[in-house]
């Protein structure tokens, strides 16, 4: 620190405060007291900004003194660049989202972004929380588990906000995306299950509508029909520990000899899981296969040991973050769908193999 940013500091440790100190000190009190221009104090301020490194420590030694704290919203009215990103994430965020949610903050800050969230029910229409973000001039959007409708992806287009979907994707492709490969992974539910021996099998589904319970089932059903010439008894559901409860009720009025089930997500399976064994003692795998989707961390717990189908929520965050910044530093661009791998992890829910 030079003496000038020194003589700043000790009077902030005792020395006689000037007149301009105020409660709500503005930039050109911070500019005034360091002895530099106000846009000096805005570039020390904007990361990324070029400035020496003297004013720059002049004019923090005086932001410190005088308690100012940079008005973010402000400064970007002026400069159109918030360094803000939109969040949209389900009301009840299950563990999945919980996680990828703090990913998201954590990345986005360190490349000098804030976010602003808003959450919206479950699967609804987001339209109405995506216009909430219209006020604050975000750069850019991120929507996971809600639905845009055509016209709001084209007003974002129109406006230059690039907006991606996470963990799933629209029937508008005019709408970037990045997913994991669901179909995919029901056919590894499949095959997994098939390889077990399992002979009657059934899909737990998720919210109906929806991109992933839609391709999950797909690709669950089509490996089905091709090694055993079957389609699975089908329970509709929706993404949540308490509908995996019911749809293990169901299947025991329904079809009690079901030896077999994957389920759209590992909550369900959870529910579903726990209701077996509590309500019907059914045994887990001896009795009756089941398979999840997503690797959340309650999968691995000691008294699951689920067998799931694992998405790498890091990297479809990272891969995110990383098409949302490209987007906006071309001011938009064509859509893009990036699909990511997804394996399985084998535990303790599944059956060996018979001979």
């Amino acid at each position: 620190m030079n003496n000038e940013a020194k003589k700043i500091d000790s009077a902030a440790d005792g020395g006689k405060k000037p007149d301009i100190a105020r409660a709500a000190p503005t930039s050109k009190d911070v500019a005034r007291l360091a002895g530099v221009s106000q846009s000096a104090v805005s570039r020390v301020f904007t990361p990324g900004a070029s400035v020496s490194d003297a004013t720059r420590q002049r004019v923090q030694a005086a932001a410190r003194q005088l308690g100012y704290k940079p008005n973010a919203f402000a400064r970007g009215l002026i400069t159109r660049h918030s360094r803000l990103i939109g969040l949209v994430f389900p009301q009840q965020a299950t563990p999945i989202y919980s996680l990828a949610l703090a990913e998201f903050c954590q990345r986005l800050h360190q490349a000098g972004y804030q976010t602003l969230i808003v959450t919206a029910e479950n699967f609804s229409n987001a339209d109405e929380a995506v216009r909430t973000f219209f006020d604050y001039q975000i750069e850019g959007l991120v929507v996971a588990s809600a639905t845009l409708s055509s016209s709001l992806a084209r007003e974002c287009a129109e406006q230059g906000l690039p907006v991606i979907q996470f963990a799933r994707r629209e029937r508008d492709p005019s709408i970037s995306a990045v997913l994991s490969d669901n179909q995919h992974g029901g056919k590894l539910a499949a095959s997994t299950l098939v390889a077990a021996g399992c002979t009657s099998l059934a899909y737990i589904a998720g919210n109906p509508g929806t991109s992933t319970n839609e391709e999950r089932f797909r690709g669950f059903a089509a490996h089905l029909k091709k090694t055993q010439g079957q389609v699975p008894l089908v329970i509709d559901a929706a993404f949540s520990y308490q509908d995996g409860c019911a749809a293990a009720h169901r299947l025991m009025q329904e079809a009690p000899r079901t030896d077999g089930v994957f389920c759209a997500s590992d909550m369900i399976a959870l529910g579903f899981m726990d209701t077996l064994r509590s309500v019907y003692r059914v045994r887990i795998p001896e009795d009756i296969s089941v398979i999840g989707f997503d690797d959340a961390p309650e999968a691995s717990w000691a008294s699951y040991q689920l067998t799931t189908v694992r998405q790498d929520i890091p990297r479809l965050v990272q891969e995110t973050c990383d098409l949302l910044m490209a987007q906006m530093e071309q001011g938009g661009g064509a859509p893009v769908i990036r699909e990511l791998a997804v394996e399985l992890v084998m535990r303790g829910t599944v059956r060996a193999g018979r001979a």
